[in-house]
């Protein structure tokens, strides 16, 4: 009995790495056939979307999260063949942050960050797709934080996203202001850590893309 316990313990626990390694490099995680084409609205992103329970929020069981944690542009863009077959009427795009905790340079991340827009204009013609800027952070509570996450390369960052968004003539949703404090930083009652979101802070950003999630916006 002893025995067979452990090989069953043995058996979760890999399966359950097998799950985080798979999210961990991007790779598809492809969602069950019967939401396929039911499907209005998608959140993509790391684990500032992936915390966020949007469809709750809206009331809508058709709005799918497609945000995973860890993830930078290029995870995202390795597995949107998952969000393609979904085929949303509007897409929710925050990437970014995790790329400047990683070191990349900006350029980098905007080539990248250019690559999905430009396949989802080409697969998905019809989808009215939402630039989301990238949130401050706070630096008075984010510990141990790499050097090259910081509010001025996130504005640097966001400033090119503006320009990606205009250049796929979609829509840009800036929300970094709007939840700074007199600091500049990313409002202590919308954090729980300097980074991630409180339940303030979600409301904040699902407040703001409400009248998009709703009646949409201009491709």
């Amino acid at each position: 009995m002893i025995l067979v316990a452990a090989i069953a313990v043995s058996i979760i626990a890999l399966a359950i790495s097998a799950y985080f390694v798979v999210g961990s490099v991007g790779v598809s995680l492809a969602p069950a056939q019967v939401e396929e084409g039911a499907t209005s609205v998608v959140f993509l992103g790391d684990s500032l979307t992936e915390e966020g329970n949007w469809s709750a929020y809206f009331g809508k069981s058709t709005i799918k999260n497609r945000g995973i944690g860890g993830d930078r542009t290029y995870n995202v863009l390795s597995r949107l063949d998952g969000v393609i077959r979904l085929a949303p009427e509007k897409l929710f795009l925050m990437v970014g942050v995790n790329d400047l905790g990683e070191g990349r340079k900006i350029p980098e991340i905007v080539a990248d960050y250019s690559k999905i827009l430009e396949r989802i204009t080409k697969e998905l013609p019809a989808a009215k797709v939402f630039v989301q800027s990238a949130l401050p952070i706070s630096t008075r509570r984010l510990d141990g934080a790499p050097d090259t996450i910081t509010n001025a390369r996130i504005m640097s960052l966001n400033q090119e996203l503006k320009k990606l968004a205009q250049q796929y003539k979609m829509t840009y949703i800036d929300l970094y202001p709007l939840m700074l404090n007199q600091r500049g930083d990313l409002m202590d009652d919308a954090t729980y850590d300097g980074l991630h979101l409180s339940a303030k802070g979600y409301k904040i950003w699902m407040g703001a893309v409400a009248q998009y999630v709703r009646e949409g916006g201009a491709r």
